[in-house]
């Protein structure tokens, strides 16, 4: 991990109603205290992290590097299996015990809306940029259903690539992250995560 910083903040985002936005999604707006003493973090917590030290002996370097107070936006890659996904917050909240607010695809979200209790909310740039202002931690993954149905399709042959222009619609250029990182103005760090033999926890 290691931070990066962005250029000047971007107008499409300079004035977000954090009303509207704290509306849509309330439960992301809770404290790092609320969201990780519940019930339900818990218990998916302890289920993770010890699936994760038994079956992939798995272990963080860097963690220190991100700020102790304050927002921090992280940004890394997708994997085929997605499990990953969950491993990776709780454990930051458990070294850290900040919890990461994390930008899920919609589609995944009315379908598993019980994410919302780990901090997960559907990625929205006013959402996040509004979770940012407010000091909290968001981590973004580009890509996802679309380069994993390409990989199912493909038998499984090909490795996990990200389209970072999507084959579907007008072919959107999935560049969020960065606007939102524009947003927030000189000076913000982004900080890159990955991790490592990611894909060989499931196939690849």
């Amino acid at each position: 991990l290691g931070g990066r910083s962005a250029p000047a903040a971007a107008s499409e985002l300079a004035t977000v109603d954090k009303k509207a936005v704290v509306k849509r999604e309330p439960m992301a707006f809770l404290g790092d205290k609320e969201i990780s003493e519940g019930v339900v973090y818990r218990i998916f917590k302890w289920m993770f992290l010890k699936y994760a030290q038994i079956m992939h002996d798995f272990s963080t370097s860097g963690m220190e590097k991100l700020p102790k107070v304050g927002p921090a936006l992280l940004v890394g890659p997708h994997t085929f299996h997605s499990t990953d996904i969950l491993i990776g917050p709780f454990a930051a909240q458990l070294q850290t015990g900040r919890v990461v607010r994390g930008l899920v695809h919609k589609g995944v979200m009315m379908s598993m809306p019980f994410l919302r209790f780990f901090g997960l909310f559907p990625g929205r740039r006013d959402a996040a940029v509004a979770l940012l202002r407010e000091g909290n931690w968001c981590a973004c993954i580009p890509g996802g259903i679309e380069e994993i149905l390409h990989h199912i399709t493909d038998n499984g042959s090909t490795a996990y690539e990200l389209y970072w222009q999507s084959h579907n619609g007008k072919g959107a250029v999935r560049k969020g992250f960065a606007e939102v990182a524009v947003a927030m103005g000189p000076g913000f760090k982004v900080f890159p995560f990955f991790f490592q033999n990611g894909e060989e926890m499931k196939f690849n």
